[in-house]
Parts: structure tokens; sequence; C-alpha cells
């Protein structure tokens, strides 16, 4: 049973105030529908340390939801810290790499090396698809703690978690 969750937003663009956070107030609305009690929110940045100490603390929390940090760029590295945070490895996930490659053609484009890293996934995580966009969400498990990751953009992370991420925890 959830009782408790936590809320980390990652992005250096979120605290130099360049974006502002409402990812975060959003789930927390959510969240408080299902009868599930954030007990604390934060925001830090693209930073390995930072990610890692950040996970580290949040596992008294039953639910730990994560925004930010899953795209293709190079301050993106939000994967790879899971990875080493749940002792594991990305592999290409080919319904991704397959789901990613429509979407290109479909705008006329070619996936790239760098759009293709979008299909890597750590081994183990539970797939969310992203409807619209590039950066799927996943969920882990640690310690009894469930780690919920989501794409920073709004309208992305909003539709990963009512499509996706709703009917899973509402079981």
């Amino acid at each position: 049973m959830i009782s408790k969750a936590e809320i980390i937003c990652i992005g250096d663009e979120l605290l130099l105030g360049k974006t502002i956070d409402t990812n975060s107030s959003w789930i927390s609305l959510e969240l408080m529908k299902l009868g599930i009690k954030v007990k604390y929110k934060s925001i830090i940045s693209d930073n390995e340390s930072e990610i890692i100490n950040a996970l580290k603390r949040s596992e008294k929390s039953d639910l730990i939801i994560i925004t930010g940090g899953l795209g293709p760029t190079k301050d993106d590295i939000t994967k790879k810290t899971i990875c080493k945070y749940f002792n594991t490895t990305l592999k290409t996930n080919n319904i991704i790499l397959k789901r990613l490659k429509s979407k290109f053609k479909s705008v006329g484009k070619t996936l790239n090396d760098l759009n293709k890293k979008q299909a890597e996934l750590p081994v183990g995580a539970n797939l969310l698809f992203n409807d619209w966009g590039t950066a799927p969400g996943m969920i882990l498990e640690r310690n009894n703690s469930i780690f919920v990751f989501f794409p920073g953009v709004p309208i992305e992370m909003r539709s990963i978690f009512k499509t996706y991420f709703l009917p899973k925890i509402k079981k």
C-alpha cells in the first residue's frame, strides 16, 4: 500500500528560473485524488551525485516520482545515473526503437543516433510509453520503494501519467 510519496524534479533550468516547475504541483494534485500524500518535494540539478543522493534520501517514501533528464541531450544524464543507482545497464528496447522510427518517419525525418538513445532503457525497468514525445517513462523498484521516472516536458509527463501510470498505480 502506498501511503507517502515524494517528488523529485531534475533540471538546471528549473533551478536557474528559466523554467517554472509546474510538474510537481500537478502530480501532487493527482496523487491527492488517489489518497496518496506527498511528504516531500525537491528540485535538483542535472548532476550525477545530486541525483543519486536524492534517490537514496527518498527511499523512506513508498512512491518516488522523478521528472526530467530523460531526453537525448548531453545534460540529460538521468538514465545513466539510474543505472548506477539500481546497479543495472542500458539496453535498447526494440518496441521503443520501432515507435521512434515510425514517429520520425511520420514527420518526414530520419531517426539520428542521438535520438536512437531514447530507446535505451535500464534493464529491469517497466516501460511507460510516451505518445507525445520521444523519452519514455519507466518504473523501477528498490527496497520496497517504487520509483517512477517521467520526462520533464509537462504535456509528455501528464500524458504518460494519465494513460500508462495511473492504471498501474490504481491496481
